[in-house]
C-alpha cells in the first residue's frame, strides 16, 4: 500500500506543481486563488481516484477503510511534496506571485467594502486590511495546501471509494 501511495502521490504532485506554475505562466493570474488555479481540485480528484482504482482493481475484496487509507495516504504524499516545492519555488523565483496575491486581495477588499462591513463589521474589515501586508509564500502555500488539496482530496477519496468497494462472495451449498 505504501509503495502504491508513493507512486501515485509523486505522479499527482508533479501534475499539481505543473498546473500551479502553468496556470500562472499561461493565464498570468494568481495560482493561489483564481478560477484557473483552483481547478487543481480536478487534478487532485483524478489522482486520488486513479490511486484508489488501480489499488482496488486486482483485489478480490476491497473495503471502505482500505479506500480511505490508500486515497488519504496518496493525497498526503502528493500534497506535502507539492506544497513544499511550490513554497520553495515561489519564495525563491516567483515572488511576483505573492505581490499579485496581495494586490488582488486589496482590490477585492476595497471593491467590496460595503458588503463586507454590512455582513460583518468595520473591525473585521480593518483586520483583513491589516493582514494583507503579512501575506507571504508560507501562509499562502499553507492555505493552498489545506483548502485546495487536503479538504477536497479527502472528500474525493470518500466519493471514489464508495463505488469501488467489493466483497468476496461466499458460495454456500445448501442441500
Amino acid at each position: 500500500m505504501i509503495k502504491h501511495a508513493l507512486i501515485f502521490g509523486f505522479i499527482g504532485s508533479l501534475l499539481i506543481i505543473s498546473w500551479f506554475f502553468g496556470s500562472y505562466i499561461i493565464t498570468e493570474s494568481n495560482p493561489y486563488f483564481s478560477f484557473w488555479g483552483n481547478l487543481v481540485i480536478v487534478i487532485v480528484g483524478i489522482s486520488v481516484f486513479f490511486s484508489i482504482y488501480f489499488y482496488a482493481k486486482p483485489l478480490d475484496s476491497f473495503s471502505f477503510g482500505q479506500g480511505i487509507a490508500i486515497g488519504g495516504l496518496s493525497l498526503l504524499i502528493m500534497s506535502i511534496i507539492s506544497a513544499t516545492i511550490i513554497y520553495f519555488v515561489v519564495n525563491q523565483y516567483f515572488a511576483e506571485i505573492i505581490e499579485l496575491y496581495k494586490s488582488e486581495s486589496m482590490v477585492h477588499l476595497v471593491k467590496n467594502k460595503k458588503q463586507l462591513t454590512d455582513d460583518s463589521s468595520q473591525e473585521i474589515y480593518d483586520s483583513y486590511l491589516k493582514s494583507i501586508p503579512e501575506i507571504n509564500a508560507y501562509n499562502s502555500t499553507t492555505r493552498y495546501f489545506i483548502s485546495n488539496l487536503i479538504v477536497p482530496g479527502l472528500m474525493l477519496s470518500v466519493l471514489s471509494t464508495l463505488p469501488l468497494r467489493k466483497k468476496v462472495e461466499k458460495n454456500e451449498n445448501v442441500n
